[in-house]
């Protein structure tokens, strides 16, 4: 008997490339089947200089804000509030390519 995936979430620190992180979620968008819903959380660094861009380009239920930590600590911190069933680490400049991935 196959299991139901309820969401999925995508967890992705990223600084100073706040492009990216709207070109991955747009890349994801068009390549889905939107079968499952995807839950997008970015971590971003309170001292990053493109935190104000970041904050214009996604919607804030998109990212948590903390202070400039290791790549693991963002991962490992947006893995704990992540509310997938199937939980996907990215580099934020992931961009999801293949129809109906998901």
């Amino acid at each position: 008997m196959e299991e139901k995936i309820n969401m999925i979430s995508i967890i992705c620190p990223s600084r100073g490339r706040p492009i990216y992180s709207k070109r991955m979620i747009g890349s994801i968008k068009s390549s889905a089947s939107g079968t499952i819903p995807i839950e997008y959380k970015f971590y971003l660094n309170d001292d990053d200089p493109s935190l104000d861009d970041y904050k214009k380009n996604l919607d804030s239920s998109f990212y948590e804000v903390g202070p400039n930590r290791s790549t693991c600590y963002s991962w490992n911190m947006l893995a704990l509030q992540a509310k997938g069933d199937i939980l996907m680490l990215a580099g934020d400049d992931i961009q999801f390519n293949t129809k109906n991935w998901d």
